[in-house]
């Protein structure tokens, strides 16, 4: 079996916007077979160096945004997010449904993308 999960953060994004920008909705494209899951959070800051927060739909660390693949979701938490410069993304990818045991499944994501405004 393979381990419970695996994170990938990303890079430090910088959308070039002096007054930040308004975060919109993130999506990812790849591959998720039944059983396990592809969890997404977001992080935005006014320092390239941080401090990053990532945050799910109910603006905590807890709470995690499971879109389908290729389906965008409305990136939730406007007050922490937008106006920032820089952002984040985290990605959980799950071997098992309850991302807590080892299982067999092994989902893959080939993309992240972000919608963002000036």
């Amino acid at each position: 079996s393979l381990p419970a999960f695996g994170i990938l953060i990303s890079p430090t994004f910088d959308t070039a916007t002096s007054n930040g920008a308004n975060f919109n909705w993130i999506m990812w494209k790849g591959i998720k077979p039944a059983g396990t899951r592809i969890r997404l959070q977001f992080a935005s800051s006014n320092s390239s160096s941080g401090p990053f927060s990532f945050i799910g739909p109910d603006c905590t660390v807890g709470a995690y945004y499971e879109p389908s693949e290729s389906t965008p979701v409305q990136l939730a938490c406007a007050g922490p997010h937008n106006n920032k410069r820089y952002f984040r993304y985290k990605v959980q990818l799950c071997s098992n449904n309850d991302c807590a045991t080892p299982g067999g499944g092994n989902p893959e994501v080939t993309d992240v993308i972000v919608n963002w405004s000036p």
